[in-house]
């Protein structure tokens, strides 16, 4: 059977805290409608500064009756901006910004920005403060940003609140790390229904940081949040289902929640399935469903499922072999720079797949993979130098490789590495050396390492002091 990669313990959903981050410009509530066109139109011309906005929305949104006319929504904003109006301040930075109705101003639209948080809308605080934390328009500033959120959150506004919290769970930008302070403000965005809280929320009940450990309250906030369509939360859904932590215990549960958040994106879902249906773990085994589930995390840049992909491709286990596939797929894996993936696909290219033009390339990709670390890199380079295949003969670098990964435990490097020192090298210092790894290697039970001690004895025994 395949091997599958064995790099990873996966637990799906695990990991950083889900982030809207603060990438999110200008965000609006809807706009809701509460006059008739007209007696908006009444208000504003009375001057009612709250009467101008809303006119002016109307016709931004093309709503209430209005025709969408941009030019018309600039006017009445900034009319009622012009009174201090925070909300209409704060709208009409963003016709600033967007360039709506007006040309583009990005400096007016900051400079009104700022108006709008100084006069009090939480908005307008919230969108200022994610400008300092990314440096857009201004200098980054770590700390006026956190001042500005902490502003806009105490004010209500549920996106600072959500950010307030990313500063204490994940202690970054100068912030000390506090749980207690994020659960806190999480919660305050929680029960206003923003998803992305009620997960973060979840995620702190579920390991007890900063709150006491709660499986019923973030299983109930894991579900809510994947029923509204937020596809991380759905992976937890399952997991609790299958753990049995605050709800009983399903697999008939864990198993159509894994299907809904491998199909809504979560990888680490995908990868699950596909296992679950390569051994048959609580399903029937089904080779086609498995292969399926791995297409679909590699087909999302998960680089271990894109080399065990090619792996398929190239043994021909599912689909009948596909060379092509195959080096496309290692080709995805390797621009990732992981290391395991630089190996298999240097092993694929002086294998001679793609012609002995390439059997270079493959040499250049395990010497990144070798000085990555990766100890079969080390080992199979090496074996290029012992062998002169895929680069000029050089016994002693190879031995120089096979060092250094049987001092990370590789046991095929230590294997080679005692015949080298056995009957390439020629001194009894390295004879009783290579004799000493093959019968520790033997003594471990790997293949033919007993051998291999025989052959050293019967051909080195009285020279090296072993009669």
């Amino acid at each position: 059977m395949r091997q599958l990669a064995p790099l990873r313990q996966i637990f799906p959903g695990e990991g950083r805290f889900r982030a809207i981050g603060f990438d999110e410009g200008f965000i609006f509530l809807s706009h809701v409608v509460r006059k008739s066109l007209e007696e908006y139109q009444s208000g504003a011309a009375r001057g009612d500064a709250e009467d101008m906005l809303e006119l002016g929305l109307c016709y931004l949104e093309g709503a209430g009756g209005a025709s969408p006319d941009p030019a018309r929504a600039y006017q009445w904003i900034e009319k009622a901006a012009q009174t201090g109006h925070p909300r209409a301040l704060y709208n009409l930075s963003y016709l600033l910004y967007a360039g709506l109705g007006v040309p583009a101003d990005g400096k007016a639209a900051r400079e009104t920005l700022a108006q709008a948080a100084e006069a009090g809308d939480p908005q307008a605080a919230q969108s200022l403060g994610a400008s300092y934390a990314l440096g857009d328009g201004a200098p980054r500033d770590d700390q006026k940003a956190f001042y500005w959120l902490r502003r806009a959150a105490a004010a209500g506004d549920l996106i600072a609140n959500y950010q307030m919290g990313l500063f204490y769970s994940l202690g970054e930008r100068g912030i000390a790390k506090n749980p207690s302070l994020a659960a806190a403000y999480f919660r305050q965005a929680a029960d206003g229904k923003l998803v992305e809280a009620e997960y973060n929320l979840a995620l702190l009940l579920w390991r007890g940081e900063g709150v006491p450990a709660n499986a019923e309250e973030s299983f109930r906030l894991f579900l809510d949040a994947a029923q509204r369509g937020f596809p991380p939360a759905a992976s937890w859904v399952a997991n609790a289902y299958e753990e049995g932590r605050g709800v009983l215990p399903s697999p008939e549960e864990a198993l159509d929640w894994r299907r809904k958040a491998a199909a809504s994106g979560d990888i680490d879902s995908a990868i699950l399935l596909s296992r679950k249906y390569y051994a048959g773990d609580g399903v029937a085994e089904d080779p086609q469903e498995s292969f399926r589930w791995l297409k679909m995390a590699a087909e999302r840049g998960d680089p271990l499922s894109q080399l065990d992909l090619a792996a398929l491709y190239e043994s021909g286990e599912i689909e009948g072999r596909d060379l092509e596939r195959a080096f496309h797929w290692l080709s995805q894996a390797a621009a990732s720079g992981a290391p395991e993936a630089h190996f298999r696909l240097g092993l694929f290219l002086l294998g001679g797949a793609r012609g002995p033009e390439k059997v270079a390339e493959g040499t250049r990709l395990l010497e990144r993979a070798a000085a990555a670390g990766l100890p079969e890199a080390l080992t199979e380079l090496g074996r290029v130098f012992w062998t002169g295949a895929g680069a000029p003969e050089d016994p002693e670098r190879a031995i120089s490789l096979w060092e250094k990964a049987a001092r990370l435990d590789d046991s095929l490097a230590r294997y080679r590495l005692a015949m080298a020192y056995a009957f390439f090298r020629e001194n009894a210092e390295d004879w009783r050396k290579g004799l000493s790894l093959a019968r520790e290697l033997a003594g471990e039970g790997y293949p033919q390492a007993a051998e291999l001690a025989e052959k050293i004895v019967a051909q080195r025994g009285e020279l090296c002091g072993d009669p």
